[in-house]
Order: structure tokens, then sequence, then C-alpha cells
């Protein structure tokens, strides 16, 4: 059996002059001027109140962020390699908000981290090639829980959602309407990404709700202290961005069990298409639909292939072969069956002409024979008279 080639993909990532591609665009430059607005904000807000050193240190982090996706994700883009854009802003932006909260504790780096996770997942649907975007997406996922972990290691972790500040609404709301943009073209994605965004965004989702309902039924018991609420914050933060990656390895895993088979099914069929090579056969791995599904295809390739072998004893001018079709809607088999029967009538048709000919050649020869005799009869009568 044959090995399988793989099915082409383009690693050079998708086309971002398309209304797609420029949604990415926008979306990177948005991650450096939120960046360098966040930077600037702090800076401003630094001339009017007491600011220490690890704020100064946090928001030069942010502007020489939002200053190298600016440089060289503006330069990547402008040469037509939307890939390195996108990892250097996922990169660049992950290490600067990680910086920020370990510097200077935001308290909500949860709500933060799923924002992450949701704006970059955005960014690499819009600009990745179909082969790494469900990679990118774990890679947002993973980057998101790395930055809501920053609140377990300065133990400023706060499950709860003040309505009365503005930051917090901005960044609900900003969470909501990623979502609805992420999942309002989900069918048209590849199954790699269909299964670590759904998976790795529900469990996102689910738990940090689940934290916040948890500290609010906390801090309106009165048995519960200051150091349960803290405990249980930090316990639950540290729980949570553990099950949240294990979610998006195992939508990974998933996926590759999936979608294994599919590609190879996919490059047989390719390569049957573009070489006519009906000697590749798809491998079996389970035995459940995609499974089916493989030995169907083995057993078109036998019809095909047997198919091929009747047709090249008829080739060698062998019809004393037997087509018999499968079914009345067996539409190669029944036009192969009157093929065949075509090619008999018209070779006994040719068979019987030829005998014709044969002996209408015969009665001609007969004839010549008989004028010649009666020829030589004459010439030698009139060598008698003379």
């Amino acid at each position: 059996m044959k090995q399988n080639k793989e099915v082409p993909s383009d690693s050079g990532g998708k086309d971002f002059h398309t209304k797609q591609g420029k949604i990415g665009v926008w979306l990177i430059r948005l991650a450096y001027v939120a960046l360098a607005a966040s930077g600037i904000e702090s800076l401003i807000r630094s001339f009017s109140e007491p600011t220490l050193l690890p704020a100064y240190i946090s928001l030069g982090f942010r502007l020489a962020a939002a200053v190298i996706i600016f440089v060289f994700g503006e330069y990547l883009l402008k040469h037509d390699k939307p890939v390195p854009a996108t990892f250097l802003t996922l990169s660049t932006t992950l290490i600067s908000l990680f910086l920020m909260g370990l510097i200077s504790p935001v308290r909500i780096a949860w709500l933060l981290g799923i924002v992450f996770s949701l704006i970059f997942s955005l960014i690499v649907i819009q600009l990745m090639p179909t082969k790494w975007m469900g990679y990118g997406i774990f890679a947002s996922f993973f980057g998101g829980s790395i930055i809501s972990i920053t609140d377990f290691f300065t133990k400023s972790v706060q499950f709860q959602l003040d309505l009365a500040d503005p930051q917090n609404i901005l960044m609900v709301c900003l969470a909501i309407g990623l979502l609805v943009l992420l999942f309002t073209r989900f069918l048209k994605y590849p199954v790699t990404a269909k299964l670590v965004l759904a998976i790795s965004a529900v469990t996102v989702i689910l738990l940090n709700i689940l934290g916040v309902a948890i500290s609010a039924i906390l801090l309106n018991s009165a048995k519960a202290t200051i150091e349960v609420i803290t405990l249980f914050g930090l316990s639950y933060l540290l729980g949570s961005q553990i099950a949240i990656f294990l979610s998006s390895v195992s939508a990974l895993l998933l996926a590759r069990i999936f979608t294994k088979p599919l590609l190879e099914t996919a490059a047989a069929a390719n390569s049957i298409a573009q070489d006519g090579d009906l000697s590749i056969r798809a491998n079996v791995y389970y035995q459940d639909e995609i499974g089916d599904m493989a030995e169907s295809f083995n057993l078109m390739i036998d019809s095909l292939n047997q198919t091929s072998l009747i047709a090249e004893e008829i080739s060698t001018g062998n019809l004393t072969v037997d087509m018999k079709p499968k079914s009345v809607n067996d539409g190669l088999g029944n036009a192969f069956m009157k093929m065949i029967a075509s090619l008999r009538e018209t070779v006994s048709s040719v068979a019987l002409n030829a005998a014709e000919l044969n002996q209408s050649a015969s009665e001609l020869s007969d004839a010549s024979l008989q004028a010649r005799a009666a020829t030589d009869q004459i010439t030698n009568s009139m060598q008698q008279l003379a």
C-alpha cells in the first residue's frame, strides 16, 4: 500500500487584501494602539497622582510593545507576511501584559486574559492559514491563561465585577462583542479551529462566571472572612487556568484524532484526481463513522480499479469480458456494458461484411476466369478460320 500524500496547504497565510484579511490587519493595529493608549493614559495620570517606579516600568513595557508591533508588524504586513506579523503581535502583547500584571497588579487579570484570548483568536482566524489556525487559537487561550495567572503570583485576584468601574464594563462589553464575532462564522472554520475555539471558549466563560458567582456568595456570607475569600480566589484562579490549558490541549488532541484520517483520505482522493493512481488506499484507523467513510472510499477505488482492468482488456481486443453493472444507477458500469455490446456488434458486422466481400471477390474471380476462357476459345477459333 502506498503512503498517502499530504494535502497541500497554504503555509504563507491568507490574502489579507480581502475583507476578512483587512479585519485581521486592523485588529493588529488595534492591539498596538490599545497598548500605546494604555501606556500614555498611565503616563498622564502619573503627573497628577503619586506614582511609584514599578508603575513607570509597567507603562514603559506597554509603550515599548506598541512601538515594536508598530514598526516590525507593519513592516511584515507591508511585505505580505501576515503569519509572522500575527505571531509577533501575539507574543509581544503577551509579554508586555504579563510583565505589567507582575509589576502593577490589575486584580482582574482573569478578565484581561479573556479579552486577550478572544481578540487574538479572532486575529488568528482572519490571518492564519488553515493548517495553523487551531494551533494559533490554542496559543491565544494559553496566552490568556498566562496573563490571568499574574494575579496568583501577586496574590491580588478579585473575582468580582465592579459595574461602577468603566474599565470593567468596557472589558465585559468587548469580550461579549468578540465572542459574537468569533462565532458568527463558526461553521466556516476548519475542524481543528472549531474544536479548540468551542471547547476553550466555553471552558473559559463558564469557569470565570462560576468564579464570579461563588465569590459573590462568599462576599454576602457573614461567615466568610477576607482570608477565606482571598484563599478561594487564589486557589480557584490557579485551578481554572490549569483546567483551561488542559481543555485546550484536549481539543487539539481530539482534533488530530478526527482530522488525521480525513486529511489522509482527502490526500488519496487528490492523488487519484491528479495522477490517476488507483493503487492508493485510505487507512482505516477507527471503527466508527470516519472508519466507515475510509472503507467506503476504498470500495469505490476497488470498483474503479476493476473497471480499469476491464477497459485494459478491451483495449487489447478482448471483447469476451463480462461487465455487470452494480445497479440501474451504475452509470459507468452501464456505459461499459453498452460499449462492449456495441463493439461486439460492430466486430460482427465487420466480419459479416468481410465474408460478403470475400464471396463477391470469389465470384468476380470465377467470372474473370470464365471470360478469359471464352476469349481464348474465340482466339483459337479465329486462328483456325484464318
